[in-house]
């Protein structure tokens, strides 16, 4: 076996669709003012708790503003309220992020690649023939005393579909585009492209 498989790429490529992708451009936008003064990322530090007086202040808030861009994990209320962040324009936002969701949901798949797992951290890539379905591809995965071990195909901020070993019908995961309301935060969960989900909102 080939070790070199357990680090090769094992996702699909998703060109043409990007989770949250409206909201993203959203808090882009309302973030800008902030991102091009060192004025105001100092006012933003300090509403945030942040020592604004340490030496790596900005690096830390700009690393920061990047996770919250990428809307993955948490991003609290306070941040949003600073950079100016309405709710009906956020709402406006999730409700375009689910209709190109929908409407990226409902094309046909080519995959390029799937992967195996044979133990704790060794995997095997496994290429498609190029124009091979989705449904031909599950195939694949499952054939001979493959379905014995766990495998997956992966759509990047899309879909998992992964089957468990022993278990020759797959599960879909489909990453929708929504966040969870909490006390001091939204939660846009946390995705594992590379080895299944991690947690999914």
């Amino acid at each position: 076996m080939d070790l070199v498989n357990s680090f090769q790429l094992k996702y699909n490529p998703a060109d043409s669709y990007t989770r949250f992708y409206y909201t993203k451009e959203y808090l882009k936008f309302k973030a800008k003012e902030f991102q091009s003064s060192k004025s105001k990322l100092r006012e933003l530090g300090l509403k945030l708790g942040y020592n604004t007086e340490n030496s790596s202040f900005l690096t830390k808030i700009k690393t920061k503003i990047d996770q919250f861009e990428s809307c993955v994990g948490q991003i609290p209320y306070k941040y949003l309220d600073a950079i100016g962040v309405q709710r009906r324009e956020l709402d406006l936002c999730q409700e375009l992020d689910f209709e190109l969701f929908e409407k990226e949901k409902s094309k046909p798949r080519f995959p390029s690649r799937g992967f195996f797992r044979y133990a704790p951290c060794i995997y095997k890539t496994l290429s498609f023939l190029e124009n091979t379905s989705e449904e031909e591809a599950i195939q694949c995965l499952v054939k001979d005393d493959l379905w014995m071990l766990y495998s997956s195909i992966t759509y990047p901020e899309l879909l998992i579909i992964i089957m468990t070993a022993g278990v020759k019908e797959p599960s879909y995961h489909w990453l929708e585009p929504k966040y969870e309301e909490c006390k001091l935060w939204l939660d846009f969960g946390m995705v594992g492209y590379r080895n299944g989900v991690v947690r999914v909102r």
